[in-house]
């Protein structure tokens, strides 16, 4: 089967794909869960310490302590990576958000392969440890850490299943769509 995608995933879809590659060996252990958005991900995490850093800031203003300093300190620094990493992934979703030009996904008795522009990626159906269906996304987990992830958007899912079926790999489906509160059967 030959999938053309002309048209760019949603902001959404990116994001919930930047959150799967970067929990990706999580997923891979436990293929039946549910992703987030990494954006949002990262901006409750950021809250979290900036709550803290102010807790400790407060502290050394009331007791004077060097410890309230030193850990006021260092949840600032963390508080300046985390906004620097948000907006690093930000940034990031809008560059694949305006990339042109048609996507090519071919799934075969071979496996998955997937061609963008002068990139070919092949994932052979040894190299696949799951299949996850998300909200956003379609995405084909690698054994090895040192493969790259193949994604497609969710209206592509019925395509896939079928392909899954005829060429006999439907155990490595997981469709996690059930855990969105979303209409589809699961697996």
């Amino acid at each position: 089967m030959k999938i053309e995608v002309a048209e760019r995933g949603s902001y959404t879809f990116y994001d919930e794909l930047l959150y799967i590659c970067s929990f990706y060996r999580e997923i891979r252990k436990k293929p039946q869960r549910k992703v987030h958005r990494l954006t949002r991900f990262l901006s409750l995490y950021i809250f979290g310490v900036l709550i803290i850093t102010f807790i400790e800031i407060y502290l050394y203003i009331k007791n004077r302590d060097a410890h309230s300093l030193f850990m006021g300190g260092i949840f600032s620094s963390f508080l300046i990576l985390s906004v620097v990493f948000l907006v690093v992934f930000i940034v990031r979703i809008k560059k694949m958000m305006a990339e042109t030009g048609v996507r090519v996904v071919v799934i075969d008795e071979k496996g998955v392969k997937f061609t963008d522009r002068d990139k070919e990626l092949k994932l052979s159906w040894e190299n696949i440890a799951c299949i996850t269906v998300n909200k956003y996304s379609i995405c084909f987990i690698p054994k090895s850490n040192h493969n790259i992830i193949i994604s497609l958007d969710r209206k592509y899912q019925n395509d896939v299943e079928e392909v899954l079926k005829k060429y006999g790999y439907a155990d490595l489906f997981y469709d996690n769509s059930r855990l969105y509160n979303l209409n589809s059967k699961s697996n």
